[in-house]
């Protein structure tokens, strides 16, 4: 199995493997913290901790993040030696061979893109699901249904 790799380390992986710009990279790697395909690891008040995937919510770019310690600080709290796993491989093999239905990595993208701007998230759920549906029906060739869209906004911490 690879070894876990520094936030820059994942960051470069991403962006060898997919092509992708550095900025892309740093989005798919906190996504995927996020939503659970790869997990991390850090010092936190000299313990080794797992970092749950929710507190990398509106931590993507570079406030509070320190790429040459692979170190990140969010509301009084840091984690420093931070090391990333693998990508979790598809349980299921024959899945391998068939695209998902849907992106999901884009709908966590879409969310953390809003997350950043200056207006954020909308306080009002109603709104935050309109703007995910318009997303998804402009977006995917199939989209999901309005109640695949709730429980994946069900997610989000309140």
């Amino acid at each position: 199995m690879p070894d876990w790799l520094t936030l820059a380390e994942t960051v470069e992986e991403i962006r060898k493997l997919q092509g992708a710009s550095e900025y892309e990279a740093k989005m798919q790697m906190f996504g995927e913290l996020f939503t659970g395909v790869r997990k991390a690891k850090g010092i936190r008040e000299e313990i080794e901790r797992e970092i749950e995937g929710k507190w990398f919510i509106g931590q993507i770019g570079e406030q509070g993040v320190d790429w040459s310690r692979s170190a990140m600080s969010k509301y009084g709290v840091e984690y420093s030696q931070i090391k990333i796993s693998p990508a979790e491989p598809s349980p299921d093999t024959n899945k391998e061979n068939r695209p998902p239905k849907f992106n999901w990595d884009q709908f966590w993208l879409e969310i953390v893109r809003m997350a950043k701007t200056a207006d954020g998230l909308p306080e009002d759920g109603g709104e935050l699901h309109r703007h995910m549906t318009d997303f998804c029906v402009t977006g995917f060739s199939d989209p999901p249904g309005a109640a695949a869209i709730r429980d994946k906004l069900a997610m989000l911490p309140k």
